[in-house]
């Protein structure tokens, strides 16, 4: 058995759920234009409009409906006025990196305005998709946009990172405006390829490591890694989805101790739990209930392998006798993270707790992104 899905990581436009909200005839026809170009979306209407549509949202009070949907949704299209857009989605902001793509559109259709979370939750995409649907100008006001440079965090979110402190990311983008020079630590070659990593300003050291002085002194410096280590209060941290974990554990091991072993580990080895992007294991403990309540406490896939397809891997380390005994498997742990890994590099062999083992192998650069 083979079960998982697609590590993330390589180039994704957005996959907008949109409600669309109406409170006008006239913006009715363009809720449904919209909802027409936006596969997924739905229109919420309210309850004195009739939009011809049985599957839309009938709310009374607005601002309810709005706080009731907020976080349900990755995108939010208000057909009505900026200020009331504002008023609605005012108490229920929580961070950048969190909330969903905001974005306005007269009742006349002729603006879609970008109103919140632009780059990372993809606005300034969405209200270029809106507009391109209705025939409208898109509005764009990030500084970024409008000076035509590149975004870290649209880069950072295409290549699906995650980004560790997101309150570097102004220090980024104030440095391209003020045409300051960054430095790109890039060690897999992530952004290979980018705008960013294109522009002149941006000086590439592919070979540098995290923590690693950089000369002359920039303005900004932009990590991208999955190691621990000490940074300057300038440096953006990306964390590449490059690490896979493999277990073994006996029958009936808790989550609690496979986290415990987990936690040990990726501090011994200074390795960010962000970069992890899989689980892995033999398909006997598909549904080992502790295994499957730690992937998912991590929000992590699982990704299981047939005895086979263990005993076809070379490079374990520590191969056990008792798991070839008693399930003829040479390996699980160490087998199951370098498959998982698309026959990446072990970088931690073997670890064991009481009832688990533990490995970690990290995927080729080519593959990690």
């Amino acid at each position: 058995m083979d079960s998982v899905t697609q590590p993330p990581g390589v180039h994704r436009q957005m996959d907008y759920r949109a409600a669309i909200w109406v409170v006008t005839p006239k913006g009715r026809d363009i809720a449904t234009a919209v909802a027409g170009g936006l596969p997924g979306s739905r229109i919420f209407r309210s309850s004195g409009l009739d939009t011809g549509d049985a599957s839309s949202g009938i709310f009374d009070k607005l601002s309810d409906a709005v706080a009731r949907e907020f976080t349900r949704f990755n995108a939010h299209i208000f057909i009505m006025s900026i200020g009331i857009a504002v008023r609605m989605i005012g108490p229920l902001l929580d961070h950048k990196l969190k909330d969903p793509a905001v974005v306005a559109v007269d009742d006349a259709g002729r603006f879609a305005v970008s109103l919140l979370s632009g780059h990372v939750s993809g606005a300034n995409e969405l209200a270029e998709k809106v507009a391109g649907i209705i025939n409208a100008i898109p509005v764009i006001t990030t500084a970024t946009d409008a000076a035509g440079l590149p975004a870290v965090d649209v880069t950072a979110r295409e290549k699906g990172l995650f980004i560790q402190n997101p309150e570097v990311i102004k220090t980024v983008s104030m440095a391209l405006l003020t045409h300051q020079r960054i430095a790109l630590i890039d060690p897999m070659g992530v952004f290979t390829n980018t705008e960013f990593a294109a522009h002149p300003l941006v000086d590439r050291h592919p070979h540098a490591g995290l923590g690693q002085e950089i000369l002359p002194p920039h303005a900004a410096v932009v990590v991208i890694d999955d190691g621990i280590g000490n940074t300057l209060a300038n440096t953006l941290v990306l964390r590449p989805p490059s690490l896979a974990l493999g277990i073994g554990c006996n029958r009936h091991t808790r989550a609690a101790e496979i986290r415990e072993l987990m936690d040990g580990v990726m501090d011994k080895f200074r390795l960010a739990a962000e970069s992890l992007f899989c689980v892995a294991s033999v398909d006997l403990k598909f549904d080992e209930p502790g295994l499957v309540e730690f992937a998912a406490e991590l929000n992590l896939s699982l990704r299981f392998f047939s005895k086979d397809q263990l005993n076809a891997v070379t490079a374990i380390q520590n191969p056990s006798a008792m798991a070839e005994k008693h399930i003829g498997v040479k390996s699980v742990c160490e087998a199951a993270a370098i498959l998982a890994a698309a026959n990446g590099q072990l970088i931690v062999p073997k670890h064991k707790s009481t009832n688990a083992t533990l490995a970690v192998a990290r995927m080729p650069c080519s593959s990690s992104v």
